[in-house]
């Protein structure tokens, strides 16, 4: 589900590293169907672990889009969104991989060469909400970001945005932007944040 060789950069020990990566090159070649969520998940399997590309079927996370479409119509009542404003919007958790810091600095850059009326709207939770906010004033953006906390029904409000925005260190495959992209919202990100498959020009 996840872009593994990314996610073990975080154990520091190389020997600790070397056995895990073993580890999973026997268990998958002993397996004669992997299921990978995107295409550089499975790339990833093969380049960095050993695994079998035969060995390794590619499905795309499924989501329910006639279900998102009808909870994208529900009310928002704790958030007013301006038919003057152009809303970005980043949902997910506030942490390190999801590098919502990155996002707001490349915001920041963004508003010093635009005239357009843009917001920018984190919604999440997660022990770097503070961090972010405090980054958001430091930038001299907290007038033109808003922290919303984690709704079970995020459609209603992805429903209002001109983009999504995905600032993630690394991904398997965003349930977030299979949703947007079920809603027809325009996405962009860092590229290990959205499978190329996404695209028709790779």
């Amino acid at each position: 589900h996840n872009v593994l060789s990314i996610q073990y950069t975080k154990v520091r020990s190389d020997k600790v590293r070397r056995i895990l990566y073993s580890m999973i090159r026997w268990m998958y070649n002993r397996c004669p169907n992997v299921v990978a969520v995107s295409q550089q998940v499975k790339d990833d399997l093969v380049s960095s672990f050993g695994v079998s590309s035969e060995n390794i079927h590619v499905v795309n996370n499924y989501v329910d889009r006639a279900d998102i479409k009808r909870k994208s119509m529900d009310a928002v009542d704790n958030f007013q969104f301006k038919d003057d404003v152009k809303y970005v919007m980043n949902i997910g958790r506030f942490s390190d991989q999801k590098a919502q810091w990155k996002l707001l600095k490349a915001f920041s850059l963004y508003l010093k060469d635009t005239k357009e009326n843009v917001c920018l709207v984190l919604m999440g939770n997660g022990d770097y909400t503070e961090k972010l906010k405090q980054l958001a004033s430091d930038l001299g953006i907290a007038d033109k970001t808003a922290f919303l906390p984690f709704n079970p029904n995020p459609y209603k409000y992805m429903a209002h945005a001109h983009l999504l925005a995905l600032s993630s260190i690394f991904e398997g495959f965003p349930i977030v932007l299979a949703e947007a992209s079920s809603l027809r919202i325009p996405f962009v990100g860092t590229r290990k944040a959205i499978p190329e498959e996404m695209f028709d020009d790779k």
